[in-house]
């Protein structure tokens, strides 16, 4: 993670660089959101195309295969949003932030993260042993692609089945505690 953190700050320019980084003990680091919104840090849409490809490479050094998978299609929906919703000004694949805080080193302490709207992931690399990736989101919006070229993609599809198939196993006594809600909240709670 260090190695990929520091090709992409070498790769930034100065302004950019200082724009990516904040110290460790930053209040910015305790910052996190998964909706649609202005963040601190570098938004890929910022970025030419080969720093890109280093932020990938540094979202690839914290995830699985799957995982990065996962998020970038995520990143991939704001797309279906836009042609859903018209909104290209809200909704933009390349609208997610990076940033890095402390300096990134294998003996750690430092941390990273990428985020944007229903992603976000923070990283907190304590020593080369010890990695936290707290707080953490993948949601997926659309939920499942209705119409278009995508038609029937679910980004989040076995997530989503084992939360109903959770649910669908419960008992009455057990659905009455568990189910607080009849309709869907517009926000995590």
């Amino acid at each position: 993670m260090a190695e990929a953190a520091n090709a992409w700050l070498k790769a930034l320019s100065p302004e950019l660089r200082a724009k990516a980084t904040y110290p460790l003990t930053s209040p910015e680091r305790e910052t996190w959101f998964f909706v649609p919104q202005d963040r601190k840090g570098v938004t890929f849409e910022e970025m030419t195309e080969p720093q890109r490809k280093l932020a990938h490479e540094l979202l690839k050094s914290g995830l699985s295969q799957a995982g990065y998978a996962k998020a970038t299609a995520i990143m991939a929906l704001e797309n279906v949003l836009i042609e859903l919703r018209d909104s290209v000004a809200l909704r933009n694949p390349l609208k997610y932030y990076v940033t890095v805080f402390g300096t990134p080193t294998p003996e750690g302490p430092w941390g990273w993260r990428v985020e944007g709207h229903h992603v976000s992931l923070n990283f907190t690399i304590v020593d080369d042993d010890h990695v936290e990736v707290t707080p953490s989101f993948f949601g997926s919006n659309p939920a499942e692609v209705l119409a278009g070229p995508r038609k029937g993609e679910r980004v989040l599809a076995e997530e989503e089945d084992r939360g109903l198939a959770l649910i669908n196993s419960l008992d009455a006594g057990q659905r009455k505690t568990a189910i607080f809600a009849t309709e869907g909240l517009k926000e995590i709670v």
